[in-house]
């Protein structure tokens, strides 16, 4: 116990020396200060696209819901506040927008203001400038999507990659432990093959700069695995330099993971709004006398929206994900059975939709 109890407190004074004294390679941090400019820029205009493209979707669901007052209540006092309200939307987008989304988003504007001039002089042509305002907006957001979900799986690679470098410097301290407190070469040989292992995982999924010095650092690996049995002083040394190299690399995806954990909240609040918009177009169908394959197949866009969050939800918020999803199958039959309770079912969940966002 004695025994265990120092070889504890050396491995953690060991791992604490190397973050702080080893010397970091002077022109391998000249090339990650390049690479880190890149990155930062390449995070920022992606964590603006998905701001911009939440707030494109809010204003949808502002226009979708001055459509519904419009067509329903016949309160154009009420729809004249949701279609600012959609103004509001639009303007924050254009603040989080590139220049070319900006241009679509003045054009929609343009067009939100001419729907306001003829709400306001009660002309009758102002439905259908509401259908094509919102016909708009969602042609503008699937492109605003398009590009987020390409830049989303950007993400995911930095993740993967940090990862794997990350399991590549436990192996090397693993292997200098193995070295320095258990006298065993044959050990930290083996780490030193998983380390290997973990520099070619995270090659496959960094960028095509970054990969270069990924596969540098894996054949530093495949050196000290040959040479360390023959002279395991000179290859404690290398490692302590390879975890110096690795960590400036690791250090280079710390923002990546940070502004990955605030998309992921981002795109949770995206889902809830489109599932929302979805009630909203299903409650306008129903009140149009459109066909059920119609209402219906809102109703299921809504119920996979949903859906989509469940997996990454917390137990209270996954309760109340499947308890509306429970209430749109009872819609559903309803609607099959063109049950007259229909309206009210999804005037129900739309209020249920609701709540939702604001506890949120």
């Amino acid at each position: 116990m004695e025994f265990n109890l120092k070889k504890n407190i050396i491995t953690t004074c060991l791992i604490f020396s190397l973050g702080l004294s080893v010397n970091s390679p002077q022109v391998f941090a000249q090339e990650t200060a390049s690479q880190d400019v890149v990155q930062k820029n390449e995070k920022k205009s992606w964590q603006d696209a998905i701001k911009s493209q939440l707030e494109l979707a809010k204003a949808k669901l502002s226009l979708l819901k001055a459509e519904n007052e419009l067509w329903l209540t016949k309160n154009k006092v009420k729809t004249q506040e949701l279609l600012d309200e959609s103004m509001k939307n639009l303007e924050d987008a254009w603040k989080a927008s590139d220049s070319e989304t900006r241009v679509q988003i003045k054009k929609l504007t343009q067009q939100v203001n001419n729907t306001k001039t003829l709400l306001t002089e009660k002309n009758d042509d102002v439905i259908l400038e509401m259908h094509s305002l919102i016909e708009s907006s969602q042609s503008m957001l699937n492109a605003a999507r398009a590009k987020t979900e390409a830049n989303s799986e950007a993400l995911k690679n930095e993740i993967s990659t940090r990862y794997a470098l990350v399991t590549a410097k436990s192996h090397e301290l693993k292997a200098i432990i193995a070295l320095e407190i258990d006298k065993s070469p044959e050990k930290a040989h083996q780490e030193m093959i998983k380390a290997e292992r973990a520099y070619h995982q995270a090659s496959e999924t960094a960028s095509e700069a970054i990969a270069k010095e990924v596969l540098k650092l894996k054949q530093q690996a495949a050196n000290v695995k040959s040479n360390i049995t023959a002279n395991s002083n000179a290859s404690k040394a290398q490692i302590e330099s390879l975890i110096t190299a690795t960590e400036l690399q690791i250090n280079s995806y710390k923002e990546t993971v940070e502004q990955g954990n605030e998309a992921s909240l981002l795109r949770k609040r995206y889902a809830q709004l489109e599932a929302q918009s979805a009630l909203l177009k299903a409650r306008l169908a129903l009140y149009s006398n459109e066909a059920n394959d119609t209402v219906l197949s809102y109703l299921n866009e809504s119920k996979s929206w949903y859906s989509s969050l469940k997996s990454k939800s917390s137990d209270e918020l996954h309760d109340k994900l499947t308890e509306i999803s429970v209430n749109i199958d009872e819609a559903k039959q309803f609607v099959h059975r063109k049950d007259k309770e229909a309206r009210a079912k999804v005037s129900s969940l739309l209020e249920q939709a609701a709540e939702m966002v604001r506890k949120e």
